[in-house]
């Protein structure tokens, strides 16, 4: 059964403000390594509160947050311009609450500034050559054609064996790879990926349904930079993922 909405929402945007407020704050401080992890601590605490009370828009935009801040505390990524842009803006999360205290109804984000527009923009500088590695074909052409929106050249295997043929014949900025696949699977390819040298510049993600925390730990032991579930796939987070993981072999 479902919180009452119309119960705790008083409470939700008391706490959300303050919340806010602190996030403003901590804005002017970005660099510092304690305040990266005070972010990380406010936008979960703000994701998991918009989560409970169904405000899928600001648990969206906190989830975001969340995962750059975590992809500049892990990976110890140098903070730019287009990293502080892809923080969502205490304004635009301000004007949500509004309209939920106003109306009771989320406000559309469709005509603002996303946590998103600073990702796409920094990635059409340049065509990134990225390669899908993935045999489920209705996930896979959902994939390639949202990637090519992005202006990304995107190369596909459905299968281990020439997903290392393809990797052995060029270089790519980003490989995302599925775990169960025929002929040879994800960690037969992450396997070859570190025996050849290509994880110290290629970063790979893994792509898979299985959440296990075992596999997951396996395949980053094996040279994997981060993961993603299809069981709980959002393609803008897989884009955020895309970005952190470049940056980082930039920053290296």
């Amino acid at each position: 059964m479902g919180i009452n909405v119309s119960q705790y929402k008083d409470l939700y945007l008391q706490t959300a403000q303050k919340l806010i407020a602190e996030y403003t704050i901590c804005l002017s401080s970005l660099k510092l390594d304690q305040t990266i992890l005070d972010l990380m601590r406010i936008f979960h605490s703000l994701k998991g509160q918009s989560m409970a009370m169904g405000y899928k828009k600001i648990a969206f935009l906190s989830l975001q947050g969340e995962l750059v801040c975590k992809a500049l505390s892990e990976n110890k990524m140098q903070i730019s311009e287009e990293i502080e842009k892809a923080l969502p803006s205490p304004k635009l999360l301000l004007k949500g609450l509004e309209s939920i205290a106003n109306t009771g109804i989320e406000l559309s984000f469709t005509s603002e500034t996303t946590v998103l527009e600073a990702l796409a923009n920094k990635l059409k500088q340049k065509q990134l050559q990225l390669l899908l590695v993935e045999d489920d074909i209705f996930f896979q052409k959902i994939c390639i054609d949202k990637l090519r929106e992005k202006s990304i050249v995107v190369d596909f295997s459905d299968n281990g064996e020439d997903a290392i043929a393809r990797m052995a014949a060029k270089k790519y900025d980003c490989v995302l790879l599925d775990i169960i696949m025929p002929k040879k699977n994800g960690f037969d390819v992450l396997a070859y990926a570190k025996e050849n040298n290509i994880i110290p510049s290629t970063p790979i993600i893994v792509f898979s349904t299985l959440g296990q925390e075992d596999n997951i730990k396996k395949a980053l032991s094996m040279g994997a930079v981060d993961f993603i579930n299809k069981g709980a796939f959002d393609f803008d987070l897989l884009m955020v993922k895309i970005e952190a993981a470049i940056s980082k072999k930039k920053a290296e």
